[in-house]
């Protein structure tokens, strides 16, 4: 929060107080880690098609895929089934 108050822009802190939705736009979408945590609140929330759109957005980045492809399938396959992701 503090980071927050000092920098209105700073969106690490957005996402790590999953604010992702503002994240979001103060990274005009470009973010795939940012998308990716939109797609979870998205899920949580019970809004299950913007969580298969935003995953599907974050897919789109390739070095995202490399580094992520597998888990944020696996997050894609539960929203499309309408189950919110949770962190083990």
């Amino acid at each position: 929060s503090k980071a927050i108050e000092i920098n209105q822009r700073y969106v690490a802190a957005y996402n790590d107080l999953e604010f992702a939705l503002k994240a979001s736009q103060l990274t005009n979408q470009k973010s795939p880690t940012v998308l990716d945590t939109l797609a979870a609140a998205y899920a949580e929330l019970g809004n299950f098609e913007e969580a298969v759109n935003a995953e599907n957005k974050a897919l789109t980045f390739s070095e995202f895929v490399q580094r992520s492809g597998n888990e944020a399938r696996q997050r894609l396959q539960l929203y499309t089934e309408g189950k919110p992701y949770r962190e083990k």
